[in-house]
């Protein structure tokens, strides 16, 4: 096949150019979608003292649990001789402030490093890392903290958990562990609920967390313990190569609030893994420009305080992202719950997904708490290059004021008496579009279309002059029974897709290229395909010497 040929020499060049990876360990990651950040994921800590037997200027060693720790006339600290406090002021660019044993005093920090000459306030490694028990306040610029252990000091305490303030920016944490008890406690938070204030949180790195275990989440009581909390204003933040598990509320939930949906905006959360919380993996409310790209998301189950959504939003954020995230074993994919209006916003798009075994327990007929997405705010939906597999429905749109694009997606739903994707209302059947998607199941296709249920793909073009080049055929994945959905050679989603607007608006916003696909691979290599993976096809046998193979 001519198409396949010219796969080949794409894939080939693309190998030889190094476009797959390659980056040192410890370097950043590229996330497709997410920016490099300016600060606060490259920079290394000066080398500790050798020998640390006198005081060296510049270099702090704090211990309040070890014998004899002072601050009397003791301004650095050594390991023989330790501070008792962390300084918070009067510390020169550059320092280097060394954690170790227990920390269960109270501080705000308000250290001012610069980007040349960072401030790090640190355990010696990540093994041996000091835990602090206390509410740490960041109030400062360019400083990065790292091999740290925050936690409850008992299973009484309900006050420890780090909180970076509006003003502050260029503040990193990373490599570090964040432990709950079953209070309503711990994680990090930026910004504040009531702040009112012009400032903004700017510029924050969280990466290579493990934030786990905050509050009970076998509570009837909605404790909202999310992991991290974005609230006030911020902008600028990453959330990046974290896991997120088993909080009683979201792993990460970035709220703005009514009427303030400008003052949270460009959250970056890419390459994490959140599970098993009471509420969600990740949610938004309010807040813009939100790129959710490269995460998976599983474990979430019905409660009191949601209904098993992996991911989602309400209340009318503006140009939310979920971009080539791994979704699966909830009861609901992605869920875009209810507007808040006045000036809700109009935008969002789900983009390369896949999203599979999603099975609501006991009523999976449910239009609005079930399905591999459910639609019920926001305006343009465009949903694009995402694989559904073993979903109980497709898409459930309830209600009307949406309008879906739907270009190059599978679907394989579960139940034969459920819909690949139901909407109903006047706006939504007049705008919306299905065009070059693959649908399948053995019990056929099944299109509710505001009041008429479509058996056929023929037949609902013709009624509704939508659906053009959909397709209703096996896939053929390469093994679904272990979640490969790559695709087979002479899969029909090959060559069947089309080009779609969506990822021009991306690189037009923002500056990226998300032409691409699940894995990192870029698309189209010839003509577009259909579902979360580009079928890339097996290259012919090398010849380094030239010669003539028969």
């Amino acid at each position: 096949m001519e198409m396949n040929k010219t796969k080949n020499i794409i894939y080939l060049v693309i190998i030889s150019l190094g476009l797959f990876g390659g980056t040192a360990y410890g370097a950043w990651q590229p996330i497709t979608g997410i920016p490099e950040p300016e600060f606060g994921v490259n920079e290394t800590a000066p080398a500790r003292p050798d020998p640390w037997s006198a005081a060296v200027t510049g270099y702090y060693y704090v211990c309040p649990t070890c014998p004899g720790s002072t601050d009397t006339s003791n301004t650095y600290g050594y390991p023989t001789v330790p501070r008792k406090t962390i300084p918070t002021s009067s510390v020169s660019a550059g320092s280097v402030i060394e954690i170790s044993g227990q920390y269960d005093l109270t501080a705000t920090i308000n250290l001012q490093g610069t980007q040349a000459n960072p401030i790090f306030i640190r355990g010696i490694d990540y093994v041996s890392r000091p835990k602090i028990t206390s509410e740490i306040t960041i109030a400062g610029a360019y400083i990065i903290f790292e091999n740290l252990k925050s936690g409850p000091i008992d299973g009484a305490d309900n006050a420890f958990r780090f909180s970076i303030k509006e003003g502050a920016h260029h503040i990193a944490i990373r490599d570090s562990e964040f432990e709950g008890n079953l209070n309503k406690a711990g994680g990090v938070a930026v910004g504040s609920w009531g702040y009112s204030g012009t400032a903004s949180a700017s510029y924050i790195v969280l990466n290579s967390l493990y934030i786990h275990d905050l509050g009970d989440i076998d509570t009837t009581l909605d404790q909202d313990a999310h992991g991290v909390n974005v609230n006030g204003s911020a902008d600028h933040l990453w959330l990046t190569n974290s896991e997120m598990a088993r909080t009683t509320g979201d792993g990460i939930q970035i709220e703005a609030q009514q009427g303030r949906r400008d003052k949270i905006h460009h959250i970056y959360v890419g390459k994490n893994v959140s599970h098993h919380h009471k509420q969600s993996g990740m949610w938004i409310k309010h807040a813009t420009d939100v790129i959710f790209s490269q995460n998976t998301i599983y474990g979430h189950r019905p409660s009191g305080s949601s209904n098993g959504s992996g991911t989602g939003f309400q209340y009318g954020p503006e140009y939310v992202w979920f971009l080539f995230n791994t979704i699966y074993d909830n009861e609901v994919g992605i869920n875009i719950a209810s507007n808040n209006p006045p000036n809700d916003g109009t935008e969002s798009f789900c983009i390369g997904n896949l999203i599979y075994n999603i099975h609501h327990p006991s009523n999976p007929s449910d239009k609005y708490n079930s399905g591999g997405m459910i639609v019920r705010g926001g305006t343009n939906h465009y949903i694009v290059n995402n694989t559904f597999y073993d979903v109980d429905a497709g898409i459930n749109a309830p209600g009307d004021g949406r309008i879906f694009y739907l270009t190059n997606n599978i679907i394989l739903r579960s139940e034969p008496n459920e819909y690949d994707f139901y909407t109903t209302g006047a706006v939504a059947i007049a705008n919306s579009m299905l065009n070059n998607n693959l649908l399948y199941n053995l019990s056929g296709v099944r299109i509710y279309w505001g009041g008429t249920t479509y058996t056929n793909i023929n037949t609902f073009q013709t009624a509704t002059g939508k659906g053009q080049n959909n397709l209703s055929v096996d896939p053929l994945f390469l093994n679904s029974a272990a979640n490969d959905f790559r695709l087979q050679t002479l899969s029909p989603a090959e060559n069947s897709g089309a080009a779609d607007v969506a990822y021009t608006t991306f690189l037009t916003r923002y500056g990226i290229d998300i032409k691409k696909d699940i894995e990192g691979k870029p698309r189209p290599m010839g003509e577009w395909d259909i579902g979360a993976h580009e079928l890339v096809v097996p290259s012919a046998p090398q010849n380094p010497k030239g010669l003539e193979i028969r």
